[in-house]
């Protein structure tokens, strides 16, 4: 038996390994950030004394000797797994925000080893995929063969370009700077490192619940939920691993001496998200409805069919000097979303029937209140809930509830029916600040493509819109995410204001362009003072001209978000996201001048692609940066209405998805003309 310290023990690889760890009988000692991470870990292990598993705090692992005090057991420490790694996404300083804090964490755990566990005799790191790839040849760079000998070749002045780099290059850098501490400093212990590309497999039930996945589950989450319903989105890196399997390759570095000293690419081989959805069909038939037709055309396949124009890979280390067998995908799948299904019912979705939400409906041995049932909405995790945040107004008393219509085509989109249910009234929630409507049929289906330089908060625009909500601490996205959102297009919610002029205050002011936008909204004007392009400021009740109106039945549109990734690397894997398109966000960072620049090749890009009638809105995001007296702007709102008029663009909408402000009008600018196009044929 090995006495074991595992850093990070509630992340997703980090409880596998620990599992693997108790399994095959070491002791372990796993730091956690908080006393009720430890909690909800040790209720799994009920049966376990502190002789087999205890517990260290450690809330930030980026700070100066933050572990000074974990690595200090009785009995004494010979082994350390380190898997835990600092990463958020409200990044304002690459180095500063991402790099150092990586750096940090891995030499601070080797510095504090060397000083006060002078018994550790051998210490694994993860580190990724990403210290290993060459960024500019994925993924198809047939003549090369990726192997431990590889790293990624970034350099500092291309990290700086972007969140996205950044990321990759923090773990680069950190790995790098564990090796450069072991041949510096010659400590009494040796290390090898772990390099796992896409990570799949089953959650622990103790700690993850449907909307707090690793993003790498996310896809099989989201394709098991119809997100990916009209067609697959490109795989990207093509390369994968199940989590058992990593988590059994990081423990046997410690109990194999040959290990010391050498790096393992852990990878399984292949796959693609055509690969991921067979799987499901097969052996879920209850989600056969949510998944493209198995010979549905799309990007979800490997390249032309095979893997001929991918770089090839070399995992024979893991293999023979670990005796490392890998699962198949298909078994990695199935495993997820049986544990998925386990962590939370609702996710059956083919089981779920016509709802009382005047009642907290009940799932076997889950109960969900009203409030969860809106918040799972918002994730697709319940059919086609209409849901609103406050930023919408509603009128006082249930609007009416038209029969189901067939829904209209949009250029470039397929007819889709929407599904007939029963009128039903959401109750208000004390956890989230809404104003719901009915659940309705949707008449229009279109789908939207956020586009923009990684970091400029695209994927937190779609999280506000979607889910209300605003998260500081995002994965950088990899190929696409998906989101989807029912609003009211057309009479008799929407009237059309005067247009507002966003260049009429000072560009450094912190108010955003929503705000300015509702000043100079006058509902009672006289109808030739409004400017003929309508701008949606809510959903006022209309005033009353006719005692006798002809009732006009409202209208709504689903859409479709697709958030893409914005990184170089995979720019030719989004291009192709942009077929189908009816509406488009072109997102940059009022913050960050170089994505503004930027703008004019996403344009080209999309115009390129997709259908010539798109409509584009320009979204100037993190507008709360400008406010105070620490003002951030880089681009003025002048300059930005500017270049949108002058490339055709419909409007430019400044928005703050940590606020909230401008994203409800963003998207529903978009939707709105992509609903004038429709009616006007």
């Amino acid at each position: 038996m090995t006495r074991v310290l595992l850093t990070g023990g509630s992340g997703f690889i980090a409880a596998h390994v620990l599992e693997s760890l108790l399994t095959r009988g070491h002791s372990v000692v796993t730091t956690v950030r908080s006393q009720e991470k430890a909690d909800k870990i040790k209720q799994a292990y009920p049966d376990l004394g502190k002789d087999k598993l205890d517990f260290a705090i450690v809330e930030d692992i980026a700070q100066e000797g933050a572990f000074d005090k974990a690595v200090i057991s009785d009995p004494p420490f010979e082994s350390v797994i380190h898997t835990a790694s600092p990463f958020h996404f409200n990044i304002t300083d690459t180095k500063k925000d991402l790099i150092d804090p990586a750096v940090i964490g891995t030499t601070g755990i080797l510095k504090a080893i060397k000083k006060s566990a002078p018994t550790v005799k051998h210490v694994v790191i993860t580190s990724s995929f990403a210290a290993i790839l060459n960024g500019s040849k994925l993924p198809h760079w047939p003549e090369h063969t990726y192997t431990e000998e590889d790293w990624n070749p970034i350099t500092e002045e291309q990290a700086l370009t972007n969140p996205a780099e950044g990321y990759r290059a923090s773990k680069t850098f950190a790995e790098r700077a564990a090796w450069d501490f072991v041949r510096d400093e010659k400590p009494n212990f040796t290390i090898s490192t772990v390099n796992p590309p896409m990570v799949f497999g089953p959650v622990v039930h103790y700690l993850n619940s449907l909307d707090s996945l690793n993003t790498s589950n996310q896809r099989i989450r989201d394709f098991a939920q119809g997100k990916a319903k009209d067609g697959l989105p490109n795989s990207g890196v093509y390369l994968w691993i199940d989590v058992r399997d990593l988590a059994l390759i990081h423990v046997r570095q410690i109990e194999v001496p040959e290990a010391a000293g050498k790096r393992f690419f852990a990878t399984a081989g292949y796959f693609s998200n055509k690969e991921i959805a067979d799987a499901i069909r097969n052996n879920f038939p209850e989600y056969k409805d949510n998944l493209p037709a198995a010979d549905a055309p799309g990007d979800g396949d490997y390249p032309n069919g095979s893997t001929e124009s991918l770089h090839k890979y070399d995992n024979s280390r893991v293999v023979k000097l670990l005796d490392i067998k890998f699962r198949s995908i298909e078994e990695s799948v199935v495993d997820l979303v049986k544990s998925l299904k386990a962590v939370d019912p609702a996710i059956n979705l083919g089981a779920i029937q016509a709802l009382n939400f005047n009642k907290a409906p009940v799932f076997p041995n889950n109960p969900i209140s009203p409030a969860r049932l809106i918040y799972l909405s918002t994730n697709n995790q319940l059919p086609d809930l209409l849901f609103h945040t406050s930023i919408l107004k509603t009128p006082p008393g249930p609007p009416s509830h038209p029969a189901a219509r067939a829904p209209q085509a949009l250029p470039g989109s397929k007819p889709t029916l929407p599904k007939d249910r029963a009128p039903t009234s959401l109750p208000p929630s004390n956890n989230l600040t809404t104003s719901p409507l009915p659940m309705s049929s949707w008449d229009y289906i279109a789908k939207l493509v956020c586009i923009g330089d990684s970091g400029t908060g695209k994927s937190s625009l779609v999280i506000r819109l979607c889910e209300g909500r605003f998260s500081p601490h995002h994965d950088v996205t990899i190929g696409v995410e998906f989101g989807s959102r029912i609003v009211p297009v057309g009479p008799p919610n929407y009237i059309a204001p005067p247009k507002p002029t966003l260049s009429s205050r000072p560009s450094s002011s912190p108010r955003s362009a929503s705000a300015d936008a509702d000043a100079d909204v006058d509902p009672d004007a006289p109808a030739d003072t409004a400017d003929p392009s309508p701008e949606p400021p809510g959903l006022p009740t209309p005033p009353v001209t006719n005692p006798n109106p002809k009732p006009v039945v409202q209208k709504h549109m689903k859409l479709s978000l697709w958030d893409t990734a914005g990184q170089e690397t995979y720019k030719s894997v989004t291009r192709s996201y942009f077929r189908g398109a009816s509406g488009a966000l072109l997102v940059f960072d009022i913050s960050r001048r170089p994505t503004f620049a930027h703008v004019q090749d996403w344009l080209a890009d999309l115009r390129a692609i997709a259908e010539a009638d798109i409509v584009v809105v320009l979204v100037g995001n993190k507008s709360d940066l400008a406010a105070g007296e620490e003002n951030k702007r880089e681009v003025t709102v002048a300059e930005a209405e500017e270049w949108a008029a002058r490339n055709g663009v419909l409007e430019y909408v400044e928005t703050s998805a940590k606020s909230g402000e401008g994203v409800e009008r963003a998207f529903a600018r978009v939707a709105e003309r992509i609903y004038e196009n429709i009616e006007a044929g």
